[in-house]
């Protein structure tokens, strides 16, 4: 019984912490820059919600709104 209490406020605890990640996901600015070596990457949404989407590699630019 002790180890089941255990499995189960193991698996509480598991769900509530990915819910609060996904909080902070979809509650911070949804602006996402990743900068590297060569890469770049920008993923944000308009004012209509429209997705924007901009990967820069290099010499290589791609630029896409859906």
């Amino acid at each position: 019984m002790a180890k089941l209490k255990v499995l189960v406020l193991g698996a509480c605890s598991c769900i509530v912490l990915g819910l609060l990640c996904c909080a902070f996901v979809s509650f911070s600015y949804q602006d996402t820059d990743f900068e590297s070596n060569q890469w770049y990457q920008s993923v944000h949404t308009d004012e209509n919600g429209n997705l924007f989407l901009h990967i820069q590699l290099g010499d290589i630019v791609i630029t896409q709104l859906g």
